[in-house]
């Protein structure tokens, strides 16, 4: 990892991010009180181990996992026909080239990145147009709809990938981001001294919070169209199930002041940049 620091710059404002102060067991967590992010210190090759060892990108669950995932993806899918008429949507962060996959099913062009050589390769010997990285898209070709779910907290250099989305969405475009929504549950690890490997942020490198995410966005020339806490179609065991259930519950009666849930999808429509 890298080497330890008392303040690092935040990926989202460039302001100073201090360290939080929790009983970890790994790698150091940063907080910005400018725009409320949580980052964990991490190069992009510490980022590049971390998912070549998770089992999300192991070959023998693929099955499994598109199972459980395919009817959450088919709700994004319908969410995106509410602001377009989707025609070439690029996944950020394809993982097996699932939601590719039921995009060509239904007629429309889907396209991948991803950053997992094995997981890479998979989509290419399956037939998928995937890239390993932005930067490798042409800079002519557009698409009408890019999504990243659960892949851009782990993105060192979001404020470049997001540019890179306005760039590639035609005009108009949709957005469509799923980022897990921890920020309150590290407070409380934090409040009640609770020790632990990860510190409540999960695998993420990136805690964003409400503000973060709309400075993202609309630093890069992006509207924000919706914040959605509800997430159809995800299939969770028994426990999680409860606690999805009762942090939405909790969400709701606070009218989503305190919007407690696991997971936030944004949808955020392309204005086009001006000179």
């Amino acid at each position: 990892m890298c080497p330890e620091k008392s303040m690092i710059t935040c990926n989202i404002c460039q302001g100073a991010a201090s360290r939080y102060p929790l009983k970890m067991q790994s790698a150091e967590i940063f907080y910005c009180r400018t725009c409320d992010t949580f980052i964990k210190q991490a190069s992009q090759q510490d980022i590049e181990l971390h998912l070549a060892g998770r089992g999300y990108t192991d070959l023998n669950n693929e099955q499994f996992l598109k199972q459980k995932r395919s009817p959450f993806f088919n709700s994004i899918i319908d969410q995106s026909r509410k602001y377009i008429t989707p025609s070439t949507w690029l996944d950020f962060g394809c993982a097996y080239g699932h939601l590719p996959e039921i995009l060509n099913s239904k007629g429309y062009q889907g396209y991948g990145v991803e950053i997992n050589a094995a997981l890479f390769d998979h989509c290419k010997r399956k037939g998928l147009p995937v890239f390993t990285s932005m930067e490798m898209i042409p800079a002519s070709q557009r698409f009408n709809v890019i999504s990243a779910i659960d892949s851009l907290y782990y993105d060192p250099s979001p404020t470049n990938t997001i540019k890179a989305f306005h760039q590639h969405l035609k005009e108009d475009g949709i957005l469509i981001i799923r980022n897990t929504n921890r920020n309150w549950l590290i407070k409380c690890y934090k409040l009640l001294g609770i020790r632990s490997r990860e510190g409540g942020m999960g695998d993420a490198f990136i805690g964003y919070s409400k503000k973060s995410i709309q400075k993202l966005l609309e630093s890069a020339g992006f509207q924000i169209l919706k914040y959605q806490y509800s997430e159809q179609g995800k299939r969770h065991s028994l426990f999680h199930s409860i606690f999805y259930n009762l942090t939405s519950i909790f969400s709701m009666l606070s009218f989503y002041r305190y919007p407690v849930t696991p997971g936030i999808i944004i949808i955020a429509r392309k204005k086009p940049l001006i000179d």
